[in-house]
């Protein structure tokens, strides 16, 4: 008895998709492009023709698969199917997070609050001297704040990247051991 699957891609993916839907088995019996009309307005003065111009669009290319599932090792390629296509092979985001113009302003009223600090306490206007030291410490806290924050989010982005590389890794792995019981099945 065979089973159906059809599936919509792009043009650019049409082989490698057939390829891949091979490796579990499936045998390609229908590929088919779908088209639209699209209309493209065009200046009539420029064309010296009308001002509506068609022309033919790929949209998608639906593909049509059958297995049979009787087939030598249907049930093991079956499972390693679902294992693939169980959870789908996305890379996280690797922008560490943290406002750099942030950092630049508090940096430079750090700078700016030691000038004054100095100068203050040196002329003896303690009070203004307080207030720069006060306005010192704020900035070194955000500096600890953005330094504390990028670290842990460096953890999370190399995290994600060891998963990726290992989800994708396994994707490898499935592949080749289905060609194999496949090539073992035409033995």
């Amino acid at each position: 008895m065979k089973e159906y699957k059809s599936i919509k891609v792009s043009p650019q993916e049409e082989v490698d998709t057939i390829e891949l839907y091979q490796s579990f088995g499936w045998v390609i019996e229908d590929s088919r492009e779908v088209y639209c009309q699209g209309y493209i307005m065009i200046d009539r003065t420029v064309a010296n023709e009308s001002g509506v111009k068609t022309q033919r669009v790929t949209n998608y290319v639906t593909l049509r698969f059958a297995r049979d599932n009787t087939m030598p090792n249907y049930y093991e390629l079956k499972k390693y199917e679902d294992e693939y296509f169980a959870e789908p092979l996305r890379k996280q985001a690797n922008k560490l997070f943290g406002s750099k113009t942030m950092m630049t302003i508090a940096t430079i009223l750090a700078i700016v609050s030691i000038i004054f600090c100095v100068l203050s306490f040196s002329a003896g206007n303690v009070g203004f001297g307080m207030l720069s030291l006060i306005v010192l410490a704020v900035c070194i806290g955000l500096w600890t704040a953005f330094i504390v924050t990028r670290n842990k989010r460096g953890k999370v982005i190399e995290h994600n990247r060891r998963i990726f590389e290992e989800k994708a890794q396994r994707r490898v792995e499935i592949i080749a051991r289905c060609r194999e019981l496949l090539d073992e099945s035409h033995c």
